[in-house]
């Protein structure tokens, strides 16, 4: 038998099964830590309670790794991850799913290019694409475009993207550009918390990737990446805070079935969500104006105040995550992740993060589990502690 197609429908089988259950999600958070030793610990946590966004740790998946592990996207109860075998190999990838303990470890990619951005998405017919944003150089060093390398589980190879991307919308003048100025300790814990490095006076970063609605989802220095997996198509869009220049940290992530953008600035927090083709429908039924530059509405804003934080330090509070049904938003600040219902205005720590090594936490959803349920009831929030004392299962990529 042909190795590549056996490789190809080994995959399928699993992931069709567990795609179909995907009905009713029940929604949680994911902490990935990193320790200096180059292991990791991941950690699912549960939402225990509605009013107050407490959590809960689930033993029964956490797990840990003995090398370096990186998580580059979730994807309903998937994970695409890399490892880094040693320094002088390129990165291996790998889709897995955290439920079952199973991983695919992908062939080297084609392209020999740096990898800015990659993603992890699934089509109508269940079938996973990773896909992979690959910066070439122009002339005399200036921005060239980007290539994408594309991944399917049909195929079972890689393949190139036919029309390379004009990168110059998304790598402008950065000296031209203002951008606010942080210190060297807040780039520090930034570049530890997130990776991002500074560039002349900007903070360069890429958020995402998420997927939503058929698309993988990426922020390249302040433009947002589309790229459609039905049709293979790929846009730009303009971010509702493009013309901002008082914006530190933004994240994405999809909630109630809708792909939110959510950045904070000097006033507070603002969660925006791009608009679908039913929302376009809706209303243009009232009124004429330009769907291509109309792209997004205001979900809601959180006015710094309410939050209760004493200073407000904007380049140090990351939205994390927001789950729809409990109206309430993840925030993680160093060594804290704190719940904000944004109905009730309730704010609760709900997590401690211990110094050393560096923690980051994701929206993540458990496939076929049936309706989410929560507690009703007040009950005391104890805040987890992260990372976890005692992990019993490991697992090793190879």
């Amino acid at each position: 038998m042909d190795s590549r197609y056996f490789f190809s429908s080994i995959q399928c089988t699993g992931m069709e099964k567990k795609v179909r259950d995907f009905q009713s999600p029940k929604m949680g958070l994911l902490s990935h830590h990193q320790f200096q030793d180059r292991t990791s610990q991941f950690v699912f946590l549960d939402i225990l309670h509605q009013e107050t966004g407490a959590i809960g740790v689930d033993h029964s998946l956490c797990f840990s790794t003995k090398s370096h592990v990186q998580i580059i996207s979730c994807c309903r109860e998937w994970l695409l991850l890399s490892t880094l075998p040693s320094k002088k190999r390129d990165p291996k990838y790998h889709v897995f799913n955290p439920l079952e303990m199973v991983s695919f470890t992908l062939p080297p990619p084609l392209i020999a290019g740096k990898i800015i951005a990659s993603g992890l998405g699934f089509d109508d017919k269940h079938r996973y694409h990773v896909v992979l944003f690959h910066l070439a150089a122009g002339a005399a060093g200036a921005a060239g475009f980007l290539e994408l390398e594309i991944f399917t589980s049909k195929a079972g190879e890689w393949r190139r993207y036919d029309n390379p991307i004009n990168v110059s919308p998304l790598f402008p003048a950065l000296e031209d550009r203002k951008a606010p100025t942080v210190t060297n300790k807040v780039l520090t814990w930034l570049n530890q918390r997130l990776g991002i490095k500074r560039h002349g006076r900007c903070l360069k970063e890429v958020v995402g990737p998420v997927f939503s609605n058929g698309a993988i989802y990426s922020v390249i220095n302040g433009q947002m990446l589309a790229y459609r997996l039905e049709d293979g198509g790929c846009e730009l869009i303009k971010l509702p805070n493009s013309d901002s220049i008082r914006t530190y940290q933004h994240s994405l992530w999809e909630s109630g079935g809708r792909l939110q953008y959510s950045y904070c600035d000097d006033m507070g927090i603002h969660t925006w969500d791009l608009l679908n083709k039913e929302d376009h429908d809706l209303i243009l039924n009232y009124n004429i104006y330009d769907q291509q530059r109309f792209r997004w509405r205001l979900a809601y804003s959180i006015d710094q105040e309410k939050l209760g934080l004493g200073k407000w330090q904007p380049y140090l509070t990351c939205p994390v995550a927001f789950i729809d049904d409990l109206q309430t938003m993840y925030l993680q600040l160093p060594g804290a992740v704190i719940s904000y219902n944004t109905r009730t205005q309730v704010m609760k720590r709900v997590c401690t993060i211990k110094s050393g090594g560096r923690n980051s936490i994701f929206p993540f959803s458990y496939a076929g589990l049936g309706n989410q349920k929560v507690a009703s009831r007040p009950r005391e929030v104890v805040p987890v502690n992260l990372p976890i004392a005692l992990v019993e299962q490991t697992f090793c990529f190879e």
